[in-house]
């Protein structure tokens, strides 16, 4: 039980820290009139740093200031939900009709102080699909794993809903909807399946 708890939180430390990389990557964003801005962008949590190009200043964009952005090949989206205020910008993991995200909170004063649930109204622990864990710097992080048909339609994936989300989901892989069935697949070891199933839908051939 210690080394599956450990392997998940492991799990969840690789995860927050490459969808949310502090370094600059070429991308764009769209601010509130779906204008795109394309230069380097750096994902925070609640904003993201912007430059037009290596020599220039960067610029702080907040959340409210724009409706989505993509920095390398990670796309990110903003929530408008009330609920999401502390958490408002999301990663897009499966681009379905019914959506996959992440989102990322820091707890700034060590473990007694983490946020974990209260935005969308789950409690703490892998089994809930929220995970904390150390952060690299000290202090630690939650995990939020979302699920919706956008941005402003946000509900909690747990352990007990995984089953009949995931299975909507990704229900066009069958290889993966026998193992998330059989409880091969859950949210302890989602991201690897999460990139198993995009490297699979990739490498489909578009359809005429």
């Amino acid at each position: 039980m210690r080394r599956i708890l450990l392997s998940a939180i492991i799990s969840t430390i690789f995860f927050s820290a490459n969808a949310y990389a502090q370094k600059w990557k070429n991308g764009h964003y769209y601010d509130t009139t779906f204008t795109k801005v394309s230069g380097l962008i750096q994902s925070k949590e609640t904003y993201i740093l912007f430059k037009k190009d290596k020599n220039a200043d960067k610029i702080k964009i907040l959340a409210n200031d724009m409706n989505s952005y993509v920095a390398g090949t990670d796309s990110f989206i903003v929530s408008r939900m009330p609920e999401m205020a502390k958490i408002p910008i999301v990663k897009v993991l499966i681009d379905n009709p019914v959506k996959l995200y992440v989102a990322k909170q820091s707890a700034k004063f060590g473990w007694g102080s983490v946020l974990a649930g209260v935005a969308i109204g789950v409690g703490t622990g892998v089994a809930t699909g929220v995970s904390i864990a150390p952060n690299i710097g000290g202090g630690s992080a939650a995990i939020y794993f979302l699920y919706g048909y956008g941005p402003d339609d946000l509900q909690p994936l747990t352990s007990q809903n995984f089953i009949k989300v995931m299975s909507g989901i990704m229900s066009d892989n069958p290889g993966i909807l026998e193992k998330i069935k059989d409880r091969t697949a859950n949210i302890n070891n989602l991201e690897e399946w999460v990139n198993f199933y995009n490297k699979e839908k990739a490498a489909q051939p578009v359809a005429n």
